[in-house]
């Protein structure tokens, strides 16, 4: 028997450094929803930005790009969102409510809504092993605390708490489901959290089943890693977690006992974050061989350019794709040749020059990325 298909986790760890990313990978374990069953047996022959009825393509050599859609702004309705796609050549999302979706499938209009960011702000690299996220903005009403809340406000969040716990809410969510993929576009991943109780969870998860999605991705941490999982698991649905710096100061089995925590743990893993925050003094596996190690874990890589952690001028800092030192050509040639079942997830971070726009910058990425895998 080949030993090197035998191989445990653990022995991989010895060997890293010498394979840089071989084909060495521990026995798959027993896992909801297996993403390797999902594997492709060949690669698609199309490789054009756009299909000949119009709708857009950005799945190359087989391996879907899509785009996180906090990258888009002033999406006020379902056409803006689908124009934005087609304008950015994107086929796939991960779909952040961002507060603007709820409306769209029928829900009550939010009176403060805050438009989701394209330009997250940098933030030096955490002191703890948690992280934090980068920006952001809020999904549903306030949970309590915090100034007075004004009259119209108050009415909005009766009005959608009553929405959420109608049928039409789950319809709705179907229904965009459909006109997406109608118009050419799936959604992968919803990053939604309606609130923290088991209901409002329990409603999240059901739409993101509704909207075709394979799971909610959030923040990664020890405490959501066991929590979030087992919601996930009642409600035959996947927990994604992203990862900013949280990885910079764990070990690999610290990382293998989040996930362990519930069979329906995945990653959302954000090499560049990985890349850039440090990965030297933790995990000591760079992103493709990290990638490797987890390959049957992971739903999607965020992908955009940064300098490395340790750039003695500027680290940790976003840059036009090409001009950082994320190593994005390795990271997608490993996922074409080895991985093609692994969504790859453009992340817009860089300033978008006065003269462009968000759609012109990500279109260009998926470009980028196209280049690289045909």
């Amino acid at each position: 028997m080949n030993e090197s298909k035998n191989m445990s986790r653990r022995s991989f760890l010895g060997s890293a450094a010498l394979l840089s990313g071989a084909a060495i990978v521990g026995p798959s374990l027993i896992r909801m929803n297996d993403l390797s069953a999902a594997e492709p047996k060949k690669k698609d022959k199309f490789n054009g930005l756009v299909f000949p009825d119009g709708k857009p393509n950005s799945k190359f050599a087989g391996v879907q790009i899509g785009n996180i859609t906090n990258s888009f702004r002033n999406i006020n309705t379902l056409d803006d969102f689908v124009a934005a796609c087609v304008a950015a050549n994107v086929s796939s999302v991960e779909l952040r409510n961002m507060g603007q979706f709820e409306s769209i499938i029928g829900g009550p209009a939010n009176p403060n809504q805050v438009r989701p960011m394209w330009e997250m702000v940098n933030t030096p690299r955490p002191a703890g092993p948690q992280g934090a996220p980068q920006g952001g903005a809020p999904q549903g009403p306030p949970q309590g605390g915090g100034r007075q809340m004004t009259p119209e406000q108050e009415k909005y969040n009766k009005e959608l708490a009553e929405f959420r716990k109608s049928p039409a809410a789950i319809e709705g969510w179907r229904e965009l489901g459909k006109k997406l993929r109608a118009a050419g576009i799936n959604v992968h991943l919803l990053k939604f959290e309606a609130g923290d109780t088991d209901e409002l969870l329990d409603y999240s998860f059901a739409a993101a089943n509704a909207v075709g999605a394979k799971g909610i991705t959030t923040e990664g941490s020890a405490e959501k890693c066991a929590s979030f999982g087992k919601i996930a698991e009642r409600n035959g649905s996947l927990a994604v977690y992203h990862n900013h710096g949280q990885y910079a100061n764990l070990s690999i089995s610290e990382i293998e006992r989040w996930l362990d925590m519930s069979p329906a743990n995945r990653l959302n893993f954000d090499a560049p974050h990985y890349f850039g925050f440090g990965y030297e003094d933790g995990p000591k596996l760079n992103p493709m061989e990290f990638i490797d190690y987890f390959h049957d874990r992971i739903v999607s890589i965020h992908i955009k350019d940064k300098t490395s952690f340790k750039n003695p001028y500027q680290s940790n800092q976003n840059q036009v794709w090409g001009q950082g030192e994320t190593p994005l050509k390795e990271i997608l040639e490993l996922v074409r040749d080895k991985y093609p079942y692994i969504n790859c997830d453009v992340e817009l971070e860089y300033t978008v020059p006065q003269w462009s726009t968000p759609e012109k910058e990500i279109a260009t990425c998926v470009k980028y990325a196209r280049q690289i895998l045909i």
